[in-house]
């Protein structure tokens, strides 16, 4: 159990230094919208980015992390939740991105 519990350990250490670009993404609107640089994002979108980024940073899950797995399938499971409901929000903001430079 140890072992197993080690490599969960290692696998989000690895997401932490090298998250997938759907998170980036998100986090990118993120900062963009509270900075003020873009402001084309719903209200719904906006609720379900501050909740799925709430829910990864707050300790208390519905499944503690230290539950081998289980504990962050929960994690993705919000963050792909969140970004399928803000699909479109985040491909505007990508076209914004790209158009501003």
């Amino acid at each position: 159990m140890q072992a197993r519990s080690g490599a969960i350990r290692i696998g989000c250490a690895h997401f932490l230094k090298k998250p997938p670009k759907k998170w980036l993404r998100f986090r990118k609107s993120h900062r963009a919208y509270f900075r003020g640089e873009y402001r084309n994002v719903s209200q719904d979108a906006l609720v379900f980015i501050v909740a799925a980024v709430s829910y990864l940073v707050d300790p208390f899950d519905l499944i503690p992390d230290e539950v081998p797995f289980l504990g962050f399938l929960d994690d993705a499971t919000v963050v792909a939740f969140a970004v399928a409901r803000t699909r479109e929000s985040l491909d505007d903001f990508m076209t914004w991105e790209t158009t501003a430079l």
